[in-house]
């Protein structure tokens, strides 16, 4: 993610218990993205694979109020089995660009799931302010909603 060197970049990283397939192959089971994000905003699928693999597009939107949502279009841009999956926006919003890597490591009988953001808001300096006030509180919740999620899933207690 070099490539964007004036982005905003987050990294969350979460450690349950088992086998780097199964944690991998829950991931690219679109199905189970609602079992891992907050109920609020409302996210909704508007088109996606049931399993993501390189090159798959998905379409999702997200509410904050009944009528008001934002929606785009993601693209699997990079894809190693069990290893690791990023999904790029291609669409114009919500954000300048977006990128989402998840990296799947074994270790010993767990399984480390590294979640790197890199984004740039739209808007220039109105933009930095949004996401410093406002978006990356926002993200930082929504990766410990769902690392919280997935511990529970996966029966990790740490």
């Amino acid at each position: 993610m070099a490539e964007y060197a004036d982005c905003t970049e987050l990294i969350f990283e979460t450690t349950v218990e088992g086998a780097v397939e199964e944690v991998f192959r829950f991931h690219t089971g679109f199905a189970n993205i609602k079992k891992i994000i907050p109920p609020y905003p409302y996210l909704k699928i508007l088109h996606a694979p049931e399993t993501l693999k390189k090159d798959d597009t998905f379409t999702v939107g997200l509410f904050f109020l009944p009528l008001i949502g934002i929606y785009w279009e993601s693209k699997v841009t990079e894809y190693e089995e069990n290893s690791r999956l990023s999904d790029k926006q291609i669409s114009l919003a919500p954000f300048k660009f977006w990128i989402h890597e998840h990296s799947f490591k074994q270790d010993g009988k767990d399984c480390i799931i590294t979640d790197r953001v890199c984004y740039k808001m739209h808007f220039g300096f109105f933009g930095k302010i949004i996401d410093s006030v406002f978006f990356r509180h926002s993200l930082r919740f929504f990766f410990s909603y769902r690392s919280k999620r997935l511990k529970k899933i996966f029966g990790s207690i740490r």
